[in-house]
């Protein structure tokens, strides 16, 4: 048997405009908000009986349309600016579908109803088995762009990328109960090269795990103020120890 359940949401939020001259530098003001947030989740669970006749309930796929309408953007006084009011946030489109127990697909992605174009879409396919080992394939798009600075030998240089499009692999191994063996890898399918690639064995307990790790990350291929181009790329190489606490945050160290 399979159950179809409708979930709709709306949610107000409203955070006063006050005066934040007195707080603290490092602190980040807080903009005043009037939001309505509405979504629609659409889920289905299948009920199966076991060959002991006894059932199980998985829920196979789900499916939420959400967004937000910005009360404040559509009172503003647009008068004179030449553009309008655009209130209307990105609809956020989530889908999480298990067809079988060792297989998932995932999509998260978000789109603009001004422009007409999606401004992200995450991808993720995932094959795992009972002890935990699993293989994940993931595509990552972002549609703005970045100015990334960096410093190299031939002197300064400055990398212009408009969007971000992305292949990731990723691979986990259980070698015991409480250590996992990782390796991420990441493809850059606008300049056609790797972005990163990552090795680390990792120590988990219950609340806690420490991770150990190589990583190899990409900087740019770019053109230099002398207007010489960097030949190859630009990698940075490190080693890392990562300690985090479940909950509470983590903190590591790098060279």
């Amino acid at each position: 048997k399979i159950r179809h359940g409708i979930v709709p949401e709306v949610t107000y939020t409203y955070v006063p405009d006050v005066n934040q001259d007195s707080a603290p530098d490092f602190l980040a003001k807080i903009n005043g908000q009037s939001t309505l947030m509405y979504a629609l989740t659409n889920s289905f669970v299948a009920k199966v009986l076991g060959t002991d006749g006894k059932p199980s309930y998985r829920e196979f796929l789900r499916l939420k349309l959400a967004q937000t309408y910005d009360i404040k953007e559509a009172t503003r006084d647009v008068s004179g600016s030449g553009t309008g009011s655009k209130p209307f946030s990105d609809v956020d489109l989530e889908i999480d579908f298990l067809p079988f127990q060792y297989l998932s697909f995932l999509a998260r992605n978000k789109y603009n109803v001004n422009d007409m174009t999606f401004t992200q879409a995450n991808y993720d396919l995932t094959l795992s088995d009972s002890r935990g080992d699993s293989a994940t394939l993931a595509y990552r798009y972002t549609r703005d762009g970045y100015n990334q600075t960096i410093y190299d030998a031939s002197g300064y240089s400055r990398y212009t990328q408009i969007g971000i499009g992305e292949l990731d692999l990723t691979l986990k191994a259980v070698v015991t109960k409480t250590t996992d063996l990782i390796y991420l890898q990441k493809w850059d399918q606008f300049n056609q090269r790797d972005m990163e690639k990552t090795f680390s064995l990792k120590y988990h307990k219950q609340c806690w795990n420490v991770e150990i790790g190589y990583s190899e990350k990409v900087k740019a291929t770019a053109t230099t103020a002398t207007g010489a181009t960097v030949t190859g790329d630009q990698y940075d190489k490190s080693f890392m120890v990562v300690f985090s606490l479940y909950g509470l945050g983590k903190v590591g160290v790098g060279q």
